[in-house]
């Protein structure tokens, strides 16, 4: 049996990430001990499995003594326990693979997203070049306007 004083310091912190915040109540711990002795194993005290804090505590502890001992290698004890360990490497699996899609899907996202930034770009490019074109033409026009035009006065008989 494997008592919470028997962890190595990297046993404690595997536990502290992956079962915080539950490990710091004393329901966590009694699940942990459930699981190592054998008693009461799958039998929680705190409701089986609601969803109050006490509850969730200490299956989070009957995991976390689940973990310990399938990181020790330590033979499965019988067919529950050896089901409990196929189950949380069936999610593992899930999850890595989960994430590795997730990454691959991020990059190809990435590189689809810079293609269009640079047709994007090229765009922006394109209109700003029309655009000061536009403006160019603009302040030519109204040089136009504020030169003074020559025109025939028919009554005066001159060009003003």
């Amino acid at each position: 049996m494997i008592t919470s004083d028997d962890l190595t310091t990297t046993e404690r912190k595997a536990i502290e990430r992956r079962h915080a915040p539950y490990h710091r109540f004393e329901e966590f711990w009694d699940g942990y001990r459930a699981y190592q002795n054998d008693t009461g194993r799958y039998d929680c005290p705190y409701g089986g499995w609601s969803h109050s804090v006490a509850s969730q505590a200490w299956h989070q502890g009957s995991e976390a003594a689940m973990h310990v001992r399938w990181e020790r290698k330590i033979p499965a004890r019988d067919d529950y326990e050896r089901d409990d360990r196929e189950s949380a490497l069936q999610i593992a699996t899930l999850k890595r693979v989960a994430d590795d899609y997730q990454k691959r899907k991020q990059s190809q996202l990435t590189e689809k997203d810079l293609r269009q930034t640079i047709k994007l770009g090229t765009q922006m490019a394109e209109e700003e070049a029309l655009f000061m074109l536009a403006m160019k033409a603009r302040q030519v026009s109204e040089r136009d306007r504020q030169r003074p035009r020559l025109v025939w006065d028919r009554n005066r008989g001159h060009i003003e």
